[in-house]
């Protein structure tokens, strides 16, 4: 099997289309095991009334780890009363909370004031989230369709624009992978980019 390594940042990135990628840092190989999937989504509210409440609000969460992003829990909603750009910090609030994913360094927080259209708000190092309507959702980023944390099985890699970029991935032949930017770049925020992003440096 044809072999393709990458050093870059003091790691050697191993493919070759057949086993999950591995990583070396000069004294041992680390390969990744798939995340499981965020499950048991559920919304309190703080000082607004949820019971009589006509604005919908909509989550879904995502879990990562140092090399991907999960696909979205199943969604969750709750009702308030108040609209969530009326809001006060700290007397208007939903926490939002789902079942811990083992190995999971950070959890993605996606909400709308629609069914199904989630956008990313915020990440969080823990499985639990308080809005108090302060964070801009970001429109363009939406729960991944594919799920990452095992490492897609690419049989190519290069370095451009400061990002390692990777293709030839026998599952999906015509998706290509890229990582986040910048040196020594946070693992924790390696999937901001939905599926594509797959590792950090």
């Amino acid at each position: 099997v044809q072999t393709c390594a990458l050093p870059i940042s003091g790691y050697l990135y191993i493919v070759n289309g057949t086993d999950s990628m591995a990583r070396y840092d000069g004294t041992s190989l680390t390969t990744y095991t798939a995340l499981s999937t965020p499950t048991a989504l559920s919304a309190s509210m703080t000082g607004s009334a949820a019971a009589s409440g006509v604005n919908n609000y909509y989550a879904e969460v995502t879990a990562l780890n140092g090399i991907g992003e999960t696909v979205g829990s199943t969604e969750a909603s709750i009702t308030s009363d108040t609209l969530r750009e009326n809001w006060v910090a700290g007397a208007n609030d939903i926490t939002w909370t789902c079942s811990a994913v083992a190995n999971a360094t950070r959890y993605q927080w996606y909400i709308s004031d629609e069914s199904g259209d989630e956008s990313l708000v915020t990440s969080t190092t823990v499985n639990s989230w308080v809005d108090d309507g302060t964070l801009t959702v970001n429109p363009y980023i939406q729960p991944p369709l594919d799920d990452t944390t095992g490492a897609p099985k690419f049989k190519d890699m290069v370095v451009s624009g400061n990002r390692i970029w990777a293709t030839n991935d026998p599952d999906s032949r015509y998706i290509v992978y890229f990582s986040g930017t910048g040196i020594h770049r946070s693992e924790e925020h390696t999937s901001e980019l939905q599926s594509h992003s797959f590792i950090s440096y």
